[in-house]
Parts: structure tokens; sequence; C-alpha cells
């Protein structure tokens, strides 16, 4: 088993939300080395560029959810974008994310516990490689919740995730609910060196979606 695969086996070994920060924590300094080179995750900067065909302004606040050690906040800087925000679990992540010097402000928040932001802080929001077996389809509630009515929100799932944790399925509810309206879902690439794809998904919020 190659050093990426074995990094991915011990992420979805994790079961207790106490292990999984404290994984985190600890992976925060090798984590873009392994990630990038070893695993071949591509979806941050696939992500930014779909992002970027429903968000045409710049200068609109964004937040990234989940975000990790910056991969993504750089993407979206790298097109642009200038008032990007970011918050994350683990402060060990959220250390390398601020050394990249894309992000705003970064803080502590945890979305599987409510992100204590205000409704409809954000004109779009992202959440990269976030969602999946720790962060299940419910806390697409607390996402959608922070983005302004009209606001779009991206984000990635691994694909053996995105079905057998029911991310499909809460796609297709909150759009029977008039909650978003799913502007794109296409299979991409994801963990390239790993031969994994992932869904990527864009929504764009509706005016029911703080009501639920």
């Amino acid at each position: 088993m190659g050093k990426g695969r074995e990094f991915l086996e011990s992420i979805y070994a994790l079961d207790d939300d106490g292990d999984v920060r404290s994984f985190y924590d600890g992976a925060a300094g090798d984590y873009d080395e392994v990630l990038l080179k070893q695993v071949g995750y591509v979806s941050p900067t696939i992500c930014a560029h779909i992002m970027a065909r429903f968000l045409s302004d710049r200068e609109a606040t964004l937040i990234d959810l989940g975000c990790g050690t910056g991969l993504a906040g750089e993407a979206l800087a790298a097109l642009g974008y200038k008032n990007i925000d970011g918050v994350d679990f683990s402060a060990e992540m959220l250390a390398v994310a601020g050394a990249r010097n894309c992000y705003a402000k970064l803080s502590i928040a945890d979305l599987n516990a409510g992100a204590g932001i205000p409704e409809c802080s954000y004109a779009a929001a992202v959440s990269i490689g976030v969602f999946g077996q720790h962060v299940l389809p419910a806390a697409l509630d607390e996402a959608i919740r922070i983005v302004e009515p009209g606001g779009v929100f991206c984000f990635s799932v691994n694909e053996r995730a995105f079905d057998d944790y029911g991310f499909r399925d809460k796609v297709d509810a909150l759009s029977a609910e008039e909650r978003t309206t799913c502007l794109s879902l296409t299979k991409e690439p994801y963990h390239v060196n790993e031969n994994i794809d992932g869904w990527v998904c864009v929504l764009r919020v509706g005016q029911a979606a703080g009501g639920r």
C-alpha cells in the first residue's frame, strides 16, 4: 500500500469526532505534501474553476467551510477572488492556511455542531472534500443557511461517499423543498493518483433556505 492510500485509509478508519480532530491536527504539517503529491488531490482547483462559472463578481464575500490548509482558498485567490474567509475545526490546519495569505479571516468552527455564523452572511460558500463519512448530509443545511438568497454554494464529495451517505438524496430533497436549485452536478477528478473521482455540486440558495 502506498503512502497516499495509507493516508486515506487512516482517515476512513476514524470514528470519533475527537479522533478526527486529533488526526488533522497531527497531519497538518505534512498534509499538503501527502495529499497533493502522493494522493494527487485536484478537487480544490477544479471546484474553484467550476465556482467561477456561477460567480463572476470577484469582490463577492466568500467563505471556505472546512478550509483545512487553505488549498481551496489559494485556488480561488488565483482566480481573482479577494474577500475569502475560512473556518475549520483544526487549529493546526488553520495555522497552515493562514500562512497562505489568501484569507481575510480564519476561525474555528465545526459544521456538525453549527458554524456559529449569522444567517445570510456570505454571497457564496465552498466546501471542498469536507463532506462524507465524518460530515454528513445534514450539515448541508448549515452551509446554505449562511449564504444569502440567490447566492451559490459549491461542494465536492468523494464518489464513494456521495451515494453511500445520502448526498444525492439530500440535494434532491433541498430542491424539492425549494430551498436550493441545483445548477450543476458533475463527476470530476478527485484523487487522481488513487483513481478516485468525486461529485462536484453547485447549488443556488433560495429564499426558504434558512427556514429549516
